[in-house]
């Protein structure tokens, strides 16, 4: 289990009752607890390609880009609120000209990373040296996820899996069938995720999603990885604190008989809680 955070501090289904009596230290369960802040970060919405199940609708023409600013901001927030697991995305990430700096800014403060990629990088010799780069400067902090489903090209990623084995560079080949701690999104479109999670099952019920959140291009927080209800900004928690307002905010879907992801979404999408994508 993780140690950079208090399990209790964020506890959405607890046992105790509250008490606080769990330890740790003797629980049988310590080895794959997911109870930890594991944010997803969105750098970018701006995509090689433009795929039909992207539940952020990024493509080619989209134009939103989070500044070296803003990820110097993120830093703090991560850092003071001890967070060290990160998925990083877009869009795809490198269409973001700050990608580098971004990524070293939490690099830097000891953030293991999930760079989510349809490996469209690997036509760019400049990326792929910064790719190395940062592997070199942060061994065991990086690990590479390529997309290799139907809604993808798919086209480079036989090279991108050579290039990456060849030097060393942890990653793994995704498919569109996984359903595990690897996958941001577990099948399919869009539309498929609103349905396959119709009806007594939700995404952020998953145990492994359940501590998941969204962070955008502005720092904006929202509730889903989808990026759906959006309630607060990392600036009101760079100094920490956001352990409470995490568990104080997501406690209360919890207690909903019949939880449904598409009755969220459907209500999101009337109060103009979706994330912006253009």
């Amino acid at each position: 289990m993780s140690q950079h955070q208090n399990p209790c501090d964020i506890c959405l289904d607890e046992k105790c009752g509250g008490t606080k009596s769990c330890n740790c230290r003797t629980c049988s369960h310590r080895d794959d607890c997911r109870k930890y802040l594991h944010p997803t970060i969105r750098i970018t919405t701006k995509c090689t390609q433009a795929c039909s199940h992207c539940c952020f609708s990024c493509s080619p023409a989209k134009t939103r880009m989070m500044t070296l600013d803003m990820a110097k901001e993120i830093a703090k927030f991560l850092e003071n609120n001890q967070i060290i697991s990160l998925n990083v995305m877009g869009g795809e990430f490198y269409c973001n000209v700050n990608w580098y700096d971004i990524l070293y800014e939490w690099l830097h403060i000891h953030c293991h990373i999930r760079l989510v990629s349809n490996g469209d990088w690997i036509t760019d010799n400049k990326v792929k040296n910064q790719l190395l780069a940062l592997n070199s400067i942060f061994p065991n902090q990086l690990h590479i996820s390529i997309s290799n489903d139907r809604y993808h090209t798919n086209k480079y990623v036989g090279d991108v899996d050579t290039f990456l084995t060849a030097l060393g560079i942890a990653h793994n080949i995704g498919t569109d069938t996984q359903d595990n701690e690897d996958t941001l999104i577990p099948l399919g479109n869009a539309e498929d995720i609103y349905n396959l999670y119709s009806f007594g099952v939700c995404y952020c019920h998953n145990p492994v999603h359940q501590y998941s959140f969204l962070i955008d291009e502005t720092g904006d927080i929202y509730k889903c990885s989808f990026g759906v209800l959006q309630y607060d900004n990392i600036q009101n928690f760079t100094f920490g604190g956001f352990a409470k307002r995490f568990k104080e905010f997501n406690k209360k879907f919890y207690n909903i008989f019949i939880p449904s992801c598409k009755s969220c979404i459907r209500m999101c999408q009337q109060e103009r809680a979706i994330a912006p994508t253009d």
